[in-house]
């Protein structure tokens, strides 16, 4: 007989790890949308401070598909085109049903969260 766990329920549903709860809490901290770049060196200081043996190519790539997988997979993030800048990334919640991010984010883009 099978085990039931979270995975077997939804074989669809990708569980969370810990670079996913660090990029969700650290949105819901600052309370704007952020660049990848923006995220990865706030990896980065985390991987410093708690001295993970992880090395950049690493960590920028455990951050990318965390990133995929928050917006593909779990549908809890959303990406925006920020014009000249790139995408910045942010919580579902802060989007509209169309998709386009709401007033109250777009007003506090600015080219520091980049």
């Amino acid at each position: 007989m099978k085990s039931e766990s979270p995975r077997n329920k939804d074989p669809k549903l990708i569980p969370l790890k810990d670079w996913d709860f660090f990029i969700l809490e650290m949105l819901e901290m600052e309370d704007y949308p952020l660049s990848r770049e923006f995220i990865f060196r706030k990896a980065r200081n985390r991987v410093k401070f708690l001295n993970l043996e992880v090395t950049d190519k690493q960590l920028y790539n455990k951050i990318s598909r965390s990133l995929t997988k928050l917006i593909n997979n779990r549908k809890q993030l959303q990406r925006y085109k920020y014009s000249g800048y790139g995408y910045v990334y942010g919580l579902s919640s802060w989007f509209t049903l169309r998709g386009e991010l709401k007033k109250k984010y777009q007003e506090k883009l600015t080219p520091e969260n980049f």
